[in-house]
């Protein structure tokens, strides 16, 4: 088969393709980008691509004409396989043997390791037992790392690889180790082993676990199996490398370098389903920055974000069934607490309106307050 390399417009990572699909539309088993593949000559296609590329730059394309799908592993030109096989890995040790951070960008941190770690559970049980978009630590439940053929996005693969599932309690979460809690998953159907072996990661309720964790396992010149895996936040890849055991390595500290120039943002902690809520009420003016949200307990849990208090650099805004306030940061804010028939409940009084009874928990005013002191609001408590 006489193949073709081109580059994705959207991630540059290098796609071997079919060398009769110029000019029809393409998916990158990388990012998932659609884009169509150039009708170039080879001489143009080279000067795109360069000469020179990584061996953690070239995956298999996904061709056809009107849906694109991944394209299967006998579509990759055997003379690119050839030339993958001599690359050698460019990456950052991360103190495990075999292990290496190949690199950190807008699709979030990506991973190579050989498969056979994980035999071990040390790897497979290292992924932050909390939500892997949200950072929520509670009501969270599995997911599984599926090491497909090309790299793809794990949640839309698990229903077909790992039908069955086992619910696991709130106290199995939060009490039992890797080691217990391992053999309670289900072994992924359909990938050779070891990579077949179960890798959970964490998705609280109330967030989707859509493009948070991709993952590849490919089979080398040699016969190596060898596996990919990319986490979209880069907070949760740094938690997941120092679990595993790569504490204080290159790969960590290129990873806490990152970090220090991208802080977690507080709108970033948020769960999804809450976000697509307070985003009906809360519209930030120009310049405006997002500091803490702080529940309306009146309500169940499931239901957060349809109510309560937002706190901006600039502003207060209440929001309940029936009525919406605000107050900006200069104007007089005077704000109690008390217990009420068990609850404990809010007093907010501004110069223009009043909320008499909020029900907050402990967790919601000690954000509250926390955030108006760092905000320097001046505000007076009761």
């Amino acid at each position: 088969m006489n193949g073709k390399r081109v580059k994705c417009p959207s991630c540059a990572t290098v796609l071997g393709v079919p060398g009769q699909f110029k000019g029809t539309l393409c998916l990158c088993a990388n990012c998932q980008t659609k884009f169509t593949i150039p009708a170039l000559s080879e001489a143009d296609i080279l000067d795109l691509i360069g000469k020179k590329r990584n061996a953690d730059s070239v995956v298999a394309g996904a061709i056809e004409a009107d849906e694109p799908q991944p394209v299967a592993a006998d579509f990759v030109p055997e003379t690119v396989a050839a030339e993958v096989a001599m690359d050698t890995i460019d990456g950052f040790p991360t103190g495990i043997d075999g292990f290496y951070l190949l690199r950190i960008d807008r699709h979030g941190t990506l991973f190579e390791f050989p498969a056979s770690i994980l035999t071990g559970t040390s790897l497979r049980g290292a992924m932050p037992r909390r939500c892997v978009r949200c950072g929520e630590t509670r009501h969270i439940q599995y997911h599984l790392v599926i090491y497909s053929h090309h790299m793809t996005e794990s949640a839309s693969l698990e229903s077909q690889y790992a039908p069955s599932r086992k619910e696991l309690s709130e106290r199995d979460v939060m009490t039992r180790s890797a080691d217990e809690i391992l053999p309670m998953l289900p072994e992924v159907r359909k990938i050779p082993a070891p990579a077949n072996l179960p890798m959970p990661y964490w998705v609280c309720d109330m967030c989707s676990p859509s493009n948070m964790v991709f993952a590849q396992n490919r089979i080398t010149s040699s016969g190596e199996s060898t596996c990919r895996l990319q986490i979209q936040r880069i907070w949760r890849a740094e938690e997941f490398l120092v679990a595993a055991g790569g504490k204080d390595s290159r790969a960590h500290k290129e990873i806490l370098k990152e970090i220090e120039g991208n802080a977690e943002q507080p709108w970033d902690t948020l769960p999804g389903a809450v976000q697509q809520r307070l985003q009906q009420w809360y519209h930030p003016h120009k310049g405006e920055r997002f500091v803490a949200y702080i529940p309306d307990r009146s309500r169940v849990r499931t239901q957060d974000g349809m109510g309560g208090v937002v706190l901006s650099n600039r502003r207060l805004v209440h929001n309940s069934l029936r009525r919406y306030h605000e107050v900006e940061k200069g104007e007089q804010l005077d704000m109690d607490f008390a217990m009420s028939a068990g609850k404990m409940t809010l007093h907010i009084k501004t110069p223009s309106w009043e909320v008499k009874q909020m029900v907050v928990d402990k967790h919601g005013l000690e954000r509250l307050r926390r955030a108006m002191w760092q905000e320097n609001f001046p505000a007076v408590w009761h």
